[in-house]
């Protein structure tokens, strides 16, 4: 779905259904597709499973998708990428790791303290840093790459946050990884929810600015609701076929 969001001071973010920008559904499990030109879409965790990419004449998304500064210019208001998880007991355990693939153990991740006084969840925010900048600071400690970050307008100003960083991704930026306790106050014992960056598309009547943001939700969050569109892939061929197959020919 697409989400309004209003930069203001930090508080509980609540964003009533009927507000949506746009809203769809998936059978198959969407990705979050964050492209190097600053292009953001959901795309296919399954290939072909999901409609995405962009139009070739109009260069609009063929599914739900924003458009941000391009990754060599990040974002520094912010997290680029986030994830929430709740009820951690109903996932598997991740036991096939991979030589390219790194674990994400929380005790191994600074965890700044939660705001919600009571958590229910984690959340799991990607940050992105210009290589050139922030690459003579980093700090390694027992095999681990870390990075303190003094943020002018992130939060509370001036404040100090130590990020993970996963080395060599890119040339030109790096992703610091930060995990927080949240609260999120979903009926499911358990689920996730992905969320992406936004685009600036005005301000408010206070000067806020106002932006444009894709999230997803696993399950949905109201089981009396589910929106009308999909995101489901469905080849052109195929769907002439089945026309076809079922077209009535005259007597």
């Amino acid at each position: 779905m697409k989400t309004p969001v209003v930069y203001r001071s930090p508080e509980t973010v609540k964003v009533p259904l009927d507000s949506l920008i746009q809203e769809f559904y998936a059978s198959q499990r969407p990705k979050l597709s964050i492209h190097h030109d600053g292009f953001c879409q959901f795309s296919s965790d399954l290939q072909g499973s999901i409609r995405s990419g962009r139009d070739p004449e109009t260069g609009e998304p063929k599914g739900i998708g924003i458009f941000i500064s391009p990754l060599n210019k990040p974002i520094t208001t912010g997290p680029t990428f986030g994830i929430n998880l709740w009820g951690l007991n109903d996932f598997k355990a991740w036991t096939n790791v991979k030589k390219d693939e790194s674990p994400l153990r929380f005790h191994e991740y600074y965890s700044r303290k939660s705001v919600a006084t009571t958590h229910d969840s984690y959340l799991i925010e990607g940050y992105l840093f210009p290589k050139k900048e922030a690459g003579p600071n980093i700090v390694i400690s027992n095999g681990k790459y870390y990075l303190s970050v003094r943020h002018k307008n992130f939060e509370i100003p001036g404040t100090v946050f130590r990020y993970s960083i996963i080395p060599e991704f890119n040339n030109d930026y790096l992703i610091g990884i930060m995990v927080s306790k949240s609260k999120v106050g979903f009926k499911t014992e358990s689920g996730f929810s992905l969320g992406g960056p936004s685009q600036i598309v005005g301000y408010d009547n206070m000067g806020h600015q106002i932006g444009h943001s894709l999230n997803a939700i696993y399950p949905v969050p109201d089981t009396a609701y589910l929106p009308e569109m999909s995101l489901d892939y469905v080849a052109k061929e195929c769907h002439d076929e089945v026309l076809n197959e079922t077209k009535l020919e005259p007597q």
